[in-house]
């Protein structure tokens, strides 16, 4: 098993699929709290950990007015993006030393970015740098810190497939979390949940799937193998378990969303 601190992001392209308000897209939930966030935004918005593009893709699919730039480390995830679409401005760049003015952006998104880092607040502050006075940062965290969650337990446990196969080398809890935003000078205004326990005992799987198979097999996520795969057999049966945790993961985060989950997503204001 590979060293996190020796994790390729070249090697495994994440967001190449597309994300729809369905409950059958396993990123709906996210893109639901993310558009709620941007309801009264308007004007430049940047997506920080693009990757692919996925969501920067789905967010300006419901909201054309926003100008959407998204950044990311990974060459190869750039230039899918950019492939994907010209809608939205894709460019190479650090999280946490990014290439653009002060003040230039009225929201900054960040999804599942901060625990792939080695100094996540260097991101929070390069976030809090190029937001305007009264700017929004949402972003969403795996909670792998808390320890009734099945990834918090495993951690516990000594288990460190996140780690080395996903690259999350950061375990987040909430509280502390919320503290480091406030040292930045951005006011947590709302905390919403998904990843309750269906996506979890989901998520840990396809995890140790990776960690068995060491990743070697695989070059992007499930839903965007799925996406430009033919429709055999296997890839059907695989289709149709997706959507079955995509939706059953929907609801359930929909009812629970105010409960404690996995994955906590952060509404904070400049």
């Amino acid at each position: 098993m590979p060293s996190a601190k020796s994790f390729d992001y070249e090697r495994m392209v994440w967001g190449a699929h597309e994300v729809r308000m369905s409950p059958m897209s396993l990123g709906a939930m996210t893109l639901r709290y993310a558009l709620s966030d941007l309801k009264r935004v308007d004007g430049k918005i940047l997506e920080v950990g693009c990757g692919a593009g996925s969501m920067a893709r789905a967010i300006k699919a419901y909201r054309s007015d926003l100008e959407l730039s998204g950044c990311d480390l990974s060459f190869r995830a750039v230039r899918e993006a950019m492939k994907r679409s010209a809608l939205v401005q894709v460019s190479r760049a650090d999280a946490m030393s990014l290439p653009f003015r002060s003040g230039a952006f009225r929201a900054v998104l960040l999804f599942d970015v901060l625990e792939h880092l080695p100094q996540p607040e260097l991101a929070i502050s390069e976030a809090a740098r190029v937001l305007e006075p009264s700017g929004l940062l949402h972003i969403s965290v795996p909670m792998e810190g808390r320890v009734w969650t099945v990834q918090g337990l495993l951690r516990r446990l000594g288990w460190r497939g996140f780690e080395c196969t996903v690259g999350h080398i950061q375990a987040f809890d909430i509280t502390p979390l919320r503290r480091l935003l406030a040292n930045h000078g951005l006011r947590t205004t709302r905390v919403r949940w998904s990843g309750h326990l269906i996506s979890q005992v989901a998520h840990t799987g396809y995890v140790l799937w990776l960690s068995m198979t060491d990743g070697g097999r695989v070059s992007m996520s499930v839903e965007s193998q799925l996406g430009q795969s033919s429709r055999g057999s296997v890839n059907k049966v695989v289709g149709i378990l997706k959507d079955a945790v995509a939706i059953l993961s929907y609801l359930e985060s929909t009812v629970l969303n105010r409960t404690a989950g996995a994955t906590a997503h952060i509404t904070a204001i400049k």
